[in-house]
């Protein structure tokens, strides 16, 4: 569903107080960001402007709806997600714990990611900048491609 930017955290915490037993999926990131001249880590809401809801955990998706859509901060219900992409967003929400800075090296113009929540998903990188310390991962959702950055270091 879309929300006000930069009031998920809000939302979330005014549905589940609605609606007992609702599983609300907030993907966090921390990233390095240069500021005065000094790299310092900081946690972000992955996706700004969205949240997400398991409802196959639940009895009554009708209900759900309808108190969800009356709930402020709500801007849109949005459509189901295909099963690839909801099992990426599900590893993008690593477990409800904060997706950290993962590391990486560059080896014969091949990235390799040794530590963090990116190994082994090499291949849902598309794209690297080394000097913003970011991966850029692509996720579909409703009808659109989003581009989000996670953190990555380069030794």
């Amino acid at each position: 569903m879309q929300v006000t930017t930069g009031e998920e955290q809000e939302t979330a915490k005014r549905i589940c107080e609605r609606i007992d037993g609702v599983r609300i999926i907030l993907p966090m990131r921390e990233l390095s960001e240069k500021s005065g001249g000094k790299w310092r880590t900081v946690t972000r809401v992955m996706l700004t402007g969205y949240l997400f809801i398991r409802l196959d955990e639940l009895r009554d998706a009708a209900t759900i709806w309808h108190g969800v859509r009356r709930t402020d901060g709500v801007l849109r219900i949005l459509g189901e997600m295909l099963p690839p992409d909801m099992e990426r967003l599900t590893a993008l929400a690593n477990g409800g714990e904060v997706w950290r800075v993962s590391r990486c090296r560059v080896t014969d113009g091949r990235l390799c990611i040794y530590d963090g929540p990116l190994k082994g998903h090499e291949d849902w990188v598309t794209g690297f900048d080394r000097h913003r310390k970011r991966a850029q991962v692509e996720i579909h959702i409703g009808d659109e491609f989003h581009r989000i950055q996670l953190g990555l270091m380069q030794d």
